[in-house]
């Protein structure tokens, strides 16, 4: 990532902040309802660590997630509070539609924003400003990862036999998919300066903004949807898994950088999720290598993919 990138991304989050998440705006707009005030007029503390309902969750965990921090079950779906955020499951909303993929993480975050200034540890005269700036960051970029991740069920793929045959046709096919997944991605890293150049100019909001980004995920998920049509022998099937999980958060990251107008946050940190794509991109490419290889294959086309 450039120091431009970084830069940028640093200035978009200190923005979102003290503008999108300002308390006096926030009461305005009546979101201030959907918290309970009450609990923290009674002593409940951003800065406290405790888990009084032995739900898995903390007393900062409860207040992020607006949950009841004496009832372990707050949606009464029967099961714990902190095994449903730990899942990616919406603890205050029963299943099975309860998933965290959605979630709106500028709206969580003004909230839990509005709730440490009322409480008082985000004050800048309180003493636990800097360890409550770190949670919010914190939590902040691990829900975010609810929504854009890698995770691919095995269920979903199409298992064959792991004869000569089929690992060669195999290879044949994933080849034009890694070609493709890696030739769309690169070309977006290439453009990627000047869309930031004008997000920064004309915000997420921007049509060509939306319509880039909302058009690069159609590209990601149709890659994803071609490689999962491929028949996939046992034996390859953790590095398929993870080759589908990048084009996955490639698609994902897409996604909310298209509807970052919603929830500009989400959208900030799929920028770097993006990112993260290209370095990891080393290791599987050559785990499909080094496979290759020991299964004896010699896969002319994958053994390209080092050139």
């Amino acid at each position: 990532m450039t120091n431009k990138i970084k830069i940028f991304f640093g200035i978009l989050t200190l923005f979102t902040a003290v503008s999108i998440f300002s308390w006096v705006d926030y009461f305005n707009q009546g979101l201030a309802s959907s918290f309970n005030i009450k609990d923290w007029a009674n002593g409940f503390s951003l800065k406290t660590d405790n888990d009084p309902d032995k739900d898995g969750l903390n007393n900062l965990d409860e207040s992020y997630w607006n949950t009841d921090f004496q009832n372990p079950d707050t949606d009464g779906d029967g099961f714990l509070d902190g095994e449903e955020v730990a899942s990616g499951h919406d603890p205050t909303k029963p299943g099975p539609d309860d998933s965290l993929k959605d979630i709106n993480l500028t709206q969580k975050l003004s909230e839990l924003t509005s709730a440490g200034l009322v409480e008082g540890s985000l004050k800048l005269s309180s003493p636990e400003l800097e360890k409550s700036l770190a949670n919010l960051v914190d939590y902040t970029t691990d829900n975010a990862n609810f929504s854009i991740n890698g995770i691919v069920s095995p269920e979903i793929l199409t298992l064959v036999g792991s004869d000569k045959k089929n690992q060669e046709d195999y290879l044949n096919k994933i080849y034009e998919i890694i070609r493709i997944f890696l030739t769309s991605y690169g070309k977006e890293l290439s453009s990627l300066q000047q869309k930031l150049d004008t997000i920064g100019f004309a915000s997420f909001s921007d049509p060509a903004v939306v319509n880039y980004f909302s058009e690069q995920e159609k590209i990601f998920t149709s890659v994803f949807n071609k490689a999962l049509e491929i028949s996939v022998p046992k034996n390859w099937a953790d590095e398929h898994l993870h080759l589908l999980g990048e084009i996955k958060i490639a698609a994902e990251s897409n996604r909310a950088i298209a509807s970052g107008k919603d929830d500009p946050v989400k959208a900030s940190i799929a920028f770097e999720t993006f990112f993260g794509v290209l370095d990891r991109t080393p290791n599987w490419s050559w785990s499909y290598i080094n496979k290759n290889r020991k299964e004896g294959v010699n896969n002319y086309l994958i053994e390209s993919l080092t050139q």
